[in-house]
């Protein structure tokens, strides 16, 4: 699973510098060094997949806001600027997806990739 973050990491600090949106993202393997509690200490964890795919497990504290809902520009709009947010999703192409529209509006997000990603790093699913 280290290689599975470490590629993670990579995908991460390619696509942070690709980015030139107010917004800043995060590498993963600078915060997933340890462990899945560490990285998502004072943080907002957000599930962006479906409330279907949410319903069968999400980490544990995790909000759902569904990229695909047609609304997910607007959700995000309200959340709170002074917050850094984890995203995550199935696969991680989602997560990499909802990363990218969240700078664009000025917030700082950690994309965690997806759940295989996630559970190597300790969170635990519930449903």
């Amino acid at each position: 699973m280290k290689t599975g973050l470490a590629a993670l990491g990579v995908a991460g600090i390619l696509f942070v510098g690709g980015c030139s949106s107010s917004g800043t993202a995060e590498s993963p393997t600078a915060e997933a060094t340890g462990s899945w509690q560490e990285m998502t200490a004072g943080k907002v964890v957000i599930d962006v997949r479906t409330p279907e795919e949410y319903a069968t497990g999400h980490a544990q504290g995790a909000e759902n806001i569904n990229l695909n809902s047609g609304n997910f520009e607007a959700e995000v709009s309200q959340l709170d600027p002074n917050k850094t947010y984890v995203v995550y999703c199935r696969s991680g192409s989602r997560s990499a997806q909802a990363a990218a529209v969240m700078q664009d509006k000025g917030l700082t997000v950690i994309d965690a990739g997806g759940l295989a990603d996630i559970q190597g790093a300790g969170a635990q699913l519930v449903s």
